[in-house]
């Protein structure tokens, strides 16, 4: 029997989200205990290895910060956060692009910087992008002619 105070993974009570919350709960008063009072804090990671993603992130924290600076409450501030990730994705133009903004929206919304239906709604448009971009011929079949 465990002596933790988080609910086991096995047991048939206890739902793998319940065990989740309890983690990340504790991992914030961890979190809250270790920082400094007066410190900026990054309101999301942006040590992304995708620049993209890095630079949604980075508008994100920007704008939140920004913000709170003008007296803005919590809601008013994330709002603001929300609106620079979106207008800081790249646009659908090119299949490198494309992907770096499927990457945004997944990261956005794994962050709850995006919501579901809205990235449901976006990973659609990028769908309907990728599906414009000019590919090359293909190949006609057969075997390649010899020389």
């Amino acid at each position: 029997m465990s002596t933790s105070s988080q609910p086991a993974l096995g047991s048939s009570n206890v739902s793998s989200k319940s065990v989740l919350a309890a983690m990340l709960l504790a991992a914030i008063k961890n979190a809250q205990g270790a920082a400094k009072p007066d410190a900026p804090v990054a309101l999301i990671a942006q040590d992304s290895a995708n620049p993209a993603v890095a630079h949604c992130c980075q508008a994100y924290n920007d704008a939140m910060q920004a913000a709170r600076a003008q007296g803005e409450s919590q809601y008013g501030s994330t709002q603001a956060g929300e609106r620079a990730y979106r207008h800081a994705m790249p646009p659908l133009s090119g299949p490198d692009n494309i992907r770096d903004f499927i990457a945004s929206v997944a990261h956005g919304m794994l962050l709850d910087a995006i919501k579901g239906s809205d990235g449901a709604r976006l990973l659609y448009a990028a769908q309907i992008a990728y599906g414009a971009v000019e590919k090359p011929a293909p190949r006609p079949p057969g075997r390649p002619a010899s020389k």
